[in-house]
């Protein structure tokens, strides 16, 4: 006869040293040892799916209440991870992998020091082996999907601090408030600061309510008077300033102010940066970008830009952000679901004949996957590295993972800030700068802090 180890037992259980811990009904998580020689002790008094990796922690779905972590010895409270959760596993790469309720598939460090980032839309059950996270993914959660989690990766002296605080309501003075004085905050914090960090400051908003439109009407003017006080008493460089819709009924003013910042003379935007000395890293320069930047031919709701990339470039834009759906293993451009009708071949030809004609800049493209993949049989990794080894010049890429300097090093050259996930045997060194720790909606450094 079977051995009752405790009279309330739910579907969510899992075994590690000695004990079953498991869902005990309405009651919570609990703890019994395996031989049943004690009574089960409560953890928590709410419990759902969960995992025992091994490292005295019992990580769970409380409930509603979202993921939390509890000692397995019960010896102090749970802790919360994030808000949401369902399905989860824990391998040992010091994350926690989970289904945020229909959110997507996210990761969180085990500890909950930094904010969960989401890694694919999709994501239903799931199982993790040897580095991959293997889950019911797809529109309809039909599929089955693999990702190769390699953990973010920076290499010592690397930082990074970026603000990309988004959730903007153009109604409410106090959301376009708030949104400019994180603008303004890294702005004068970049001004300020001697060291190598490397500042990403968006400037973008997604409205509630309106278009992109709305969002950039109510900011960039803010901006640009902000700068010219700044620029009357130029201080160090003030990292790289990220926009929506950067001109104005078809003027450059703003553009040209933030790369003029450079210099006590006036530059051109076609070869501004042909006049700053080699040994100058790109976290010293003040660049101007866009954000969605291929976004010009967009529907109102998703377009960010006037200016064709052509365009773009020769206004004196040196940081692109371009999203790339992983579509039958290639890369079609898109905003969210809305697909631009442009592809990555479009892209690299624009750059590629940019460079060529102006050999003294370099240009910096953040390359992200976006929207669900359909139909592929390699990673986007192995499609984006076959973009790359069949470039026309094989020189064309800047593949470090450190900050380099404006030298023959990139000069000529497109210097990957990555924002895609790469397989857990992959060379971190030569697949660029790694942003996949990106966190939303959120001004950060990365690397993380305590």
């Amino acid at each position: 006869m079977a051995q009752q180890l405790d009279p309330n037992c739910g579907e969510h259980f899992a075994v590690w040293g000695g004990h079953v811990y498991f869902q005990a009904g309405s009651k919570g998580l609990y703890r019994v040892p395996c031989d049943g020689s004690e009574a089960a002790k409560q953890l928590d008094e709410n419990a759902g799916y969960l995992a025992v990796p091994g490292d005295g922690y019992v990580y769970f779905q409380a409930g509603s209440k979202g993921l939390y972590r509890v000692p397995c010895d019960g010896s102090a409270t749970a802790t919360p991870l994030d808000e949401n959760a369902g399905h989860l596993v824990v391998f040992g790469d010091d994350y926690v992998y989970f289904q945020a309720g229909n959110k997507g598939l996210y990761r969180v460090i085990c500890d909950g020091s930094a904010p969960a980032t989401q890694l694919d839309p999709n994501c239903g059950n799931l199982v993790a082996s040897e580095g991959y996270i293997y889950f019911q993914g797809g529109p309809q959660w039909d599929s089955l999907y693999r990702l190769g989690v390699a953990i973010p990766s920076a290499p010592q002296g690397l930082r990074m601090r970026i603000q990309d605080e988004y959730v903007v309501n153009t109604i409410l003075d106090s959301s376009i408030n708030h949104k400019f004085d994180a603008i303004k905050n890294l702005l004068d914090e970049a001004s300020a600061d001697s060291s190598d960090t490397w500042f990403l400051n968006f400037t973008s908003g997604a409205s509630t309510g309106a278009f992109p439109n709305a969002v950039a009407g109510r900011i960039n003017g803010r901006v640009a008077a902000y700068l010219k006080t700044l620029a009357a008493n130029k201080q160090n460089r003030l990292g790289t300033i990220v926009m929506d819709f950067p001109d104005d009924n078809g003027k450059t003013d703003l553009i040209d102010a933030f790369f003029n910042y450079n210099s006590v003379s006036p530059l051109s935007p076609q070869d501004w940066m042909g006049s700053i000395p080699d040994q100058k890293k790109l976290s010293e320069i003040t660049i101007p970008g866009t954000h969605d930047s291929c976004t010009f031919h967009a529907s109102p709701i998703s377009k960010c830009q006037n200016l064709t990339l052509e365009q773009q470039l020769e206004a004196g834009i040196r940081f692109i952000d371009i999203r790339c759906r992983h579509f039958y293993d290639k890369f079609e451009l898109h905003h969210g679901r809305e697909y631009l009708h442009l592809n990555f071949d479009y892209v690299l030809d624009t750059c590629r004949d940019f460079l060529k004609r102006h050999e003294r800049e370099c240009i910096i493209m953040s390359v992200k996957e976006e929207y669900d993949p359909a139909g592929n049989k390699k990673t986007f990794e192995e499609v984006f590295e076959e973009y790359v080894a069949s470039d026309p010049n094989p020189n064309l890429w800047y593949l470090g993972n450190t900050i380099p300097t404006l030298s023959s090093q990139v000069r000529g050259r497109i210097v990957l800030l990555r924002r895609f996930y790469i397989a857990p045997g992959s060379d971190a060194t030569k697949r660029g700068i790694d942003l996949t720790a990106w966190v939303d909606n959120k001004t950060f450094t990365w690397p993380f802090e305590p």
